[in-house]
């Protein structure tokens, strides 16, 4: 198949292919990530400002023992609990998230009007 591909075309089109691939390869690899907490945020019906904040986080692993959001500790523990990933997503309080799909197709299938505000 290789032989075949690069033997029927012109170089300079094989040459284009390539470069093309490469290049939309390293695009990818700075463009998913972004793509990635877009979903997320679509997923879970959350603003940039509020995962920013960490509003609808907690912490299992808090020296108490609790489950405590994230905004009530020290900024010591913050540090530290923040380095270690161990900030998780509660769904309980965000009172926009509705569950994966409903929120996804709300968000992509819900038609606008332009008095609208966007809350859906």
């Amino acid at each position: 198949i290789w032989n075949s591909l690069v033997s029927t075309q012109p170089l300079w089109k094989t040459l284009c292919v390539f470069l093309h691939t490469f290049y939309s390869l390293g695009l990818l690899y700075y463009v998913f990530p972004i793509f990635k907490l877009h979903t997320q945020f679509v997923a879970r019906n959350e603003l940039e400002y509020e995962w920013k904040n960490h509003m609808y986080y907690i912490v299992r692993e808090a020296k108490s023992g609790l489950n405590i959001p994230v905004a009530e500790l020290s900024d010591d523990e913050h540090n530290e609990l923040f380095d270690r990933g161990a900030f998780l997503y509660d769904c309980t309080k965000n009172p926009f998230d509705r569950g994966f799909a409903r929120n996804c197709l709300s968000f992509w299938c819900h038609s606008r009007r332009a008095d609208e505000t966007g809350e859906f």
